[in-house]
């Protein structure tokens, strides 16, 4: 799907795009996703991610483990380095396979993503609605749209960033105005030129 001007907003020099897809789909070095301590890839992102780019990446997150709630990992892409996708970034959100992911450590997981990704010079990262399941309210994708964005700002205004590309992806196209919309809110509230 190609996205619109109205789904991406300049923080300084980085853009960054609303898109609605699969995360593997979009131009980017690296891509995020909420993993488990064990991890498993299972069904929506992380079954796509496993599909798309080869049993290798769940065996090489599987021999990592176990990994604590609320780190990051990061493992190769298999077969996704044909679509110039380099690096997978497995946010630990949950123990298990199956459990809910731990909100609470979203924030602090995406701070963590961005700066291993500055550190390994990435110049884009795809990053997923996280929390906005199939049936989710409006409110809660609302919410968790500012979740991702507040944290994405907030690496922004902290650091002199390599990033020239930063994407949020639902599966959602009824998303896109959301995370719009909260990429706009960003802009106003906390984003001086």
């Amino acid at each position: 799907m190609v996205e619109s001007e109205s789904n991406e907003r300049y923080f300084g020099r980085v853009a960054v795009r609303a898109a609605a897809g699969e995360i593997i789909d979009q131009p980017v070095e690296a891509i995020v996703y909420a993993a488990n301590g064990r991890g498993m890839m299972d069904a929506g992102f992380p079954g796509s991610i496993r599909l798309a780019g080869g049993a290798e990446i769940e065996r090489e997150a599987m021999t990592l483990a176990p990994h604590r709630t609320g780190t990051v990992f990061i493992t190769g892409s298999g077969r996704l380095k044909a679509r110039g996708i380099e690096f997978i970034f497995h946010l630990v959100l949950s123990g298990m396979l199956g459990e809910s992911p731990r909100r609470e450590f979203f924030p602090r997981t995406l701070a963590l993503a961005l700066e291993m990704a500055e550190q390994r010079r990435i110049r884009s990262i795809a990053i997923p609605l996280l929390g906005a399941t199939i049936d989710a309210t409006e409110e809660e994708r609302r919410a968790a749209a500012d979740v991702v964005v507040d944290a994405i700002v907030s690496h922004l205004r902290r650091t002199s960033s390599r990033f020239d590309l930063i994407v949020v992806v639902s599966r959602f196209d009824d998303d896109l105005p959301v995370i719009a919309a909260a990429l706009e809110r960003a802009r106003k509230r906390s984003w001086v030129e």
